[in-house]
């Protein structure tokens, strides 16, 4: 009997006859390169790693039709004519692949032309035969590439990756929550996690009311599964989500609830019948899991996992945070060390804002873009965001100006009096719903106890910052599109210098953990924060950036300072009064003195040696810490 041509395609690329057009070898290599990748998440442990791969051939036998069928499935408007690189390059830290690629996208279009350029090398002697061998690798290559893509452009999240692999591998049914604010990355998590496991995702519609939510839900489901059963309308949550029940039966899956919040219209009553279904019907399936994904933290927290239908049912809950600067530094890889800082000063370490700086070939001229140009993404930004976060409310954003217009922040009765919001209950929760979501954040001197009243509110988003200094005032502008180089003229002045020099400190505040690590105490017991004192009669006020009180009986004063001319002696002067007020107030402890520059110091400060350690803004983005 005669071999089908088909079985021939199973075969190792060294037992088929020499075809001279296409390098088969550098082909396959090309291919398994990336496979590897994608199912272990390490460049480094690749078996192809170790050697150099050839860059595969151009091949003349590439068809039009065939580079185009290439593009569509991967998503890219052409591949780029006989530019090839090899997937392997140097090693890279487990789970994050893309440090090793110049490209976040690299060696997925490599992928795309191995697979065809191997489908172009099959010895069938049959047309038809190669096409249909063809189709089949064109549908392999369907099925693999979102999670060979997935796997080569996720960076980071490295925690959050370890307990989602761990939820998911467990072999009873299991719930589990993620929330944080929008553009952080939950729903790729999520699809970085899965790979390849059977998943429905379902997501909610925003500001939309039960009934249609709840249609929307069947209408997901059904493009989802083959079973008439889940088609038609369904009266309340409770009809609609035990529709799922048949779905899982013929195929276990992980469900995800995408945007809850609005599945829920922030209302209990979803809950309810989801704690229902779920106990009597769904967690009945071996190997189900739920996950509640959502982007308003106050209702995942207080309605979902503190409530009363799932209190103590949740196997696993994740508050999803914006990027150190170490993972920004992974996601953007072509930029400079002062470039990557930069780019989290003006937008933190939100990914969504570091992906679109990627896109431009510097953080001034991707600022320029997105906010100083008529459609810029950030001249929106704000209103996008806290209308799904917070509808129409006005006292939300009454805070947020208020907080936006004192950058050293507020305490709660000046807060109260700036933005015209009466004290109270009410305050409270939005001030938690605001603190929740990210957008600001509240301290109270470390030695003072938890339910001091003593408590400064401040704005800690980054973009938020930015955008109601220098955006907002300037809108009208921005959008008449008549001045030109509008941000190169604001970047010149003194409440940019200003604005700049705050947004380091408070990135330095969010990165005090690796401070601590740097200066070498991080296995030391301590308390950290901003330290503060209202001035009274008998003494002056005091505000220090950063402080922490060690158990080692050591207090440890961080001044930041960041600047584009050399930071002189003068700041010696600033620190020297902080100390003399630091220790009246703590005779017994020692003061040590550090000083965090973005910028260079000069040389008669380093000569003066009054710091203990001058900290360079590049040790918060290395990975081994610095030597001190």
């Amino acid at each position: 009997m005669t071999k089908s041509p088909f079985v021939r395609t199973i075969r190792t690329p060294t037992q088929l006859p020499p075809r001279p057009a296409v390098n088969r070898r550098a082909a396959f290599e090309s291919l398994a390169g990336p496979l590897w990748i994608a199912r272990n998440r390490s460049v480094s442990e690749s078996p192809l790693a170790a050697k150099p791969t050839s860059p595969v051939a151009p091949s003349d036998s590439l068809t039009r039709s065939t580079r185009q069928t290439a593009a569509r499935v991967v998503g890219c408007d052409k591949l780029a004519g006989n530019r090839y690189v090899s997937p392997t390059g140097p090693p890279a830290s487990a789970g994050t692949p893309c440090a090793a690629n110049r490209s976040p996208t690299h060696g997925v279009p490599v992928l795309a032309r191995a697979i065809l350029a191997y489908g172009e090398a099959l010895p069938c002697a049959r047309p038809f035969c190669r096409s249909l061998t063809k189709s089949i690798l064109y549908r392999t290559l369907e099925a693999v590439i979102g999670g060979i893509y997935m796997a080569v452009r996720f960076v980071g999240r490295a925690a959050e990756l370890r307990s989602l692999h761990g939820f998911l591998a467990r072999t009873e049914p299991a719930i589990g929550v993620i929330y944080g604010r929008r553009r952080i990355g939950k729903s790729s998590l999520i699809q970085q996690a899965l790979g390849t496991r059977p998943a429905l995702t379902f997501e909610g519609l925003e500001n939309r009311p039960k009934q249609e939510q709840i249609a929307g839900f069947l209408f997901q489901l059904g493009r989802q599964s083959r079973i008439a059963d889940t088609a038609g309308n369904a009266k309340d949550w409770r009809e609609a989500l035990v529709r799922l029940l048949p779905v899982l039966e013929q195929r276990p899956a992980c469900l995800v609830l995408d945007e809850f919040q609005w599945l829920a219209n922030y209302r209990r009553e979803m809950v309810s019948d989801l704690k229902l279904v779920w106990d009597q019907y769904l967690s009945k399936v071996p190997g189900v899991k739920m996950i509640l994904c959502g982007s308003i933290a106050s209702f995942m927290t207080t309605r979902v996992v503190r409530s009363s239908a799932l209190y103590g049912r949740t196997d696993l809950e994740i508050h999803l945070q914006e990027f150190p600067l170490r993972e920004a530094r992974l996601l953007l890889p072509d930029l400079g060390l002062d470039e990557v800082i930069e780019a989290c000063l003006y937008f933190g370490g939100v990914p969504k804002y570091l992906e679109l700086v990627r896109d431009h070939p510097s953080v001034r001229a991707a600022v320029d873009a997105l906010a100083f140009r008529e459609n810029g993404y950030f001249l929106e930004e704000y209103d996008r965001i806290f209308t799904s976060h917070f509808g129409r409310n006005p006292d939300f954003r009454k805070i947020i100006e208020a907080l936006a217009a004192c950058p050293q922040g507020l305490l709660r009765p000046q807060l109260t009096q700036r933005a015209g919001v009466a004290a109270g209950g009410l305050l409270s929760e939005h001030l938690a719903d605001l603190e929740a979501a990210g957008f600001t954040a509240s301290v109270v001197p470390f030695d003072k106890g938890p339910k001091s009243r003593l408590i400064k509110y401040y704005l800690s988003d980054s973009y938020l910052r930015f955008y109601f200094m220098f955006i907002r005032p300037n809108l009208r502008k921005i959008r008449q599109g008549v001045q030109s180089e509008l941000f190169a003229k604001l970047a010149q002045t003194g409440r940019f210098h200003a604005w700049r020099g705050k947004a380091f400190e408070y990135l330095c505040i969010r990165h005090a953990r690796r401070l601590a690590e740097i200066l070498g105490f991080s296995g030391i017991d301590f308390a950290c924060g901003p330290y503060f004192r209202a001035p009274s009669k008998d003494r002056s006020g005091l505000q220090i950036d950063l402080l922490f009180q060690r158990a080692d009986n050591v207090l440890t004063l961080c001044e930041m300072k960041c600047s584009l001319v050399p930071i002189g002696v003068g700041v010696i002067k600033d620190v020297e009064g902080k100390v003399a007020i630091l220790r009246r107030a703590f005779p017994s402890q020692t003061i040590q003195r550090v000083l965090v520059v973005h910028g260079e110091p000069s040389r008669d400060l380093v000569r003066a040696g009054y710091f203990y350690r001058i900290v360079r803004s590049h040790e918060l983005l290395s990975v081994v810490d610095a030597v001190n």
